[in-house]
């Protein structure tokens, strides 16, 4: 790009200069007249054809907008003459330069510039001539750019490129074919092979040359990543659940299909936007270079090495995270809320950094300030050898995102079809209904078996539970209901409605039954009115050590109690062998029928249950006859009740357990 593309045209201005005629702006076009050189001879010169130039491509600073219309880095030619003395008419500025020779062609461009010299110096030196390069006499007046104002460190800043900034030179050579003045065109145009880079703003870059535990840098870089780790783990404890080998993680059973979509997109932006880890990756890429050490003093390489340690661990760590988030939300919205909460927390160093940055920590005082602004606006060089390095370094960047995309995808199609297959539903639930509405509710209680099939229509994504006794629970689309029904043998699960119900729950689209418990229940009588059900229990009994203890051990999917102990979670002591009633003097017990009475002694009846309880029987400890006037004294699921041999015609014998 040229200098006369990037401004306007050159007035002629009173004093002979020439300017663009705005003292506003934040650039000035003057002239410069080169010296003479005593060791050249008057007669030399050379033409303006002729003469040698180098146009510096540069982004250390910006025209104004009112002067020059580009992009962002901006590219901007000088046209340099060297010759000693300084060869550019200099504005007073400040002469503490690293250089102090009063003929320095480096310190005269830096005072020109108006620019900090030391990151100048570390570009310019591999470039410039030496300061007692051949000169000419009756050189022509060359235009240059002088700023008007010195540039704050915003202005370099912004315009500022931690990019490659390359150099071109155009070489002429002299009339007299001087071979001292003539530069060689193939050293010239063999470029440092060198990236510019910048320290990642945020206050893990305070660790990379910060004194450990002295310096107010490093003490807050380590105030601001405990008090992330804090909340990490915090949330982690609060999402997981390892008592429950099961669902570790608290997934949702399932979830509609809106929600699953928005899953993807949703982990998609989270790895595109979690920066720690990418950034990791990019300074491990870069290695430890030299040229950081004279950028930050102070910074060594195990100091980088722990910096991208914490970056990379806290990326990952929240990263994880907000992917768990987002498979246990239940609904859109909750996905939403719960990455833009992780989004905040993640990005808390960065916040802090543009806080210090800006002045407003306060206690930290000026000196977190101005180490902020210092990472801010320093650059260093990191080496790029070969163009295959340059190849494995993109390869590296393109290797993790792979890993992490793929990594994630697969993860989201395991959670997705375990949902939906039921693994995190539990394998068996127990259930008990109240029969004051409806007598018969009270036998439709007991434990219900996972069903992997769903019921009436394939693509009720929603599966039931079924018992021994034919009782089903499962969701009927049509009502929004979870429902208990009894399907008739002769009909097929896909044709069975359940729909056609006894009991149902309110209307919810939950995909688990266990979340309907403590809702409302309703009985739907024998003249189709809903009547609320007083007493309804449900409750996942799948075998766990948790479930059975204290009083007994998970075996093969079953409680095995211990001694003296009984029921399905052995929450029960041992039934008594003989039950003996009470019965007041002058009274003849129970009335069974007519002037018969119940017995009033029963025994139990081993290895007989019914609804997991024990059944006792009058007979004797002898006797295995059944008559008609045999009591039995038995549980129904609800309520334990006296009847008699009579009720139960098709029952044989006292082994006879169906």
């Amino acid at each position: 790009m040229n200098t006369t593309n990037m401004v306007p045209p050159i007035q002629q201005q009173p004093d002979g200069s020439t300017g663009d005629g705005d003292g506003d702006n934040n650039f000035r076009i003057g002239k410069a007249k080169a010296l003479t050189t005593p060791s050249r001879s008057p007669n030399k010169s050379r033409s303006a054809a002729g003469q040698s130039t180098h146009n510096i491509e540069s982004t250390l600073f910006r025209p104004s907008a009112d002067n020059v219309t580009t992009t962002s880095p901006l590219e901007l030619d000088v046209e340099v003459a060297y010759s000693s003395p300084t060869p550019f008419d200099v504005d007073n500025g400040n002469d503490n330069y690293e250089d102090n020779s009063p003929t320095s062609p480096l310190r005269s461009l830096a005072k020109t510039l108006w620019v900090s010299p030391k990151p100048l110096r570390r570009k310019l030196e591999q470039v410039l001539p030496a300061a007692d390069s051949p000169t000419y006499t009756d050189l022509p007046d060359d235009v240059v750019v002088t700023p008007t104002t010195p540039l704050s460190h915003d202005h370099y800043r912004a315009s500022s490129s931690c990019s490659t900034i390359n150099h071109s030179y155009d070489v002429y050579e002299d009339n007299d074919n001087d071979e001292k003045t003539k530069l060689n065109k193939s050293d010239i145009t063999k470029r440092s092979e060198s990236d510019e880079r910048c320290l990642p703003e945020d206050t893990f870059s305070f660790f990379v040359y910060s004194d450990v535990l002295r310096s107010r840098t490093f003490n807050l870089a380590l105030v601001v990543f405990l008090f992330q780790m804090a909340i990490y783990f915090i949330l982690a404890y609060d999402i997981t659940n390892f008592r429950n080998p099961k669902n570790r993680f608290k997934l949702p059973v399932n979830v509609e299909i809106p929600v699953r979509i928005a899953e993807f997109f949703a982990l998609m932006v989270a790895i595109i936007t979690q920066d720690e880890v990418g950034t990791a990756v990019t300074l491990i890429r870069d290695g430890f270079d030299e040229d950081l050490v004279e950028a930050f003093p102070g910074a060594t390489k195990a100091k980088w090495g722990w910096s991208i340690a914490l970056r990379a661990f806290e990326g990952l760590f929240g990263l994880l995270l907000t992917c768990l988030l987002i498979m246990q939300s239940t609904n859109v919205l909750d996905l939403l809320l719960n990455f833009l909460a992780m989004e905040f927390v993640s990005k808390l160093d960065d916040v802090v950094f543009v806080l210090a940055r800006k002045g407003f920590l306060g206690f930290w005082g000026c000196v977190v300030q101005k180490e902020a602004e210092n990472v801010s606006d320093t650059y260093y060089d990191v080496s790029q050898r070969s163009r295959k390095s340059r190849k494995n370094a993109t390869c590296v960047t393109n290797v993790y995102f792979f890993i992490l995309f793929t990594s994630m995808f697969i993860g989201w199609v395991w959670i997705s079809v375990n949902q939906t297959s039921g693994v995190y539903l539990c394998s068996k639930i127990f259930a008990q209904h109240g029969d004051e509405a409806l007598p018969m509710l009270g036998s439709m209680s007991g434990l219900f078996l996972l069903q992997k099939q769903s019921f009436h229509r394939r693509n009720n994504r929603r599966l039931g539970y079924k018992d021994n006794r034919g009782s089903l629970l499962a969701y009927c689309e049509k009502q929004k209901r979870w429902t208990l029904s009894l399907p008739k043998d002769d009909v097929s699960p896909d044709d069975w409605t359940p729909c056609n119900w006894y009991a149902a729950s309110s209307e919810s689209e939950d995909f688990d039954v266990l979340k309907t418990a403590t809702s409302q229940w309703v009985v739907k009588t024998s003249t189709n009115i809903f009547v609320p059900l007083s007493q309804h229990f449900l409750a996942c009994y799948d075998c766990t050590d948790n479930l059975c203890a204290p009083h007994g051990s998970c075996k093969e999917g079953k409680c095995m109690c211990g001694e003296g102990r009984y029921g399905l979670r052995c929450e029960y002591p041992e039934p008594c062998q003989r039950l003996e009633m009470e019965i007041e003097q002058h009274d003849e017990g129970f009335v069974k029928t007519g002037e018969s009475y119940f017995a009033s002694k029963y025994y139990r009846l081993q290895d007989v249950e019914t609804y997991n309880r024990p059944v006792y029987t009058s007979l004797g400890d002898n006797e295995t006859s059944l008559s008609d006037d045999t009591d039995f004294f038995v549980f129904t699921g609800v309520r334990w009740i006296l009847s008699c041999r009579r009720l139960f015609p098709e029952l044989k014998d006292v082994n006879d357990t169906t």
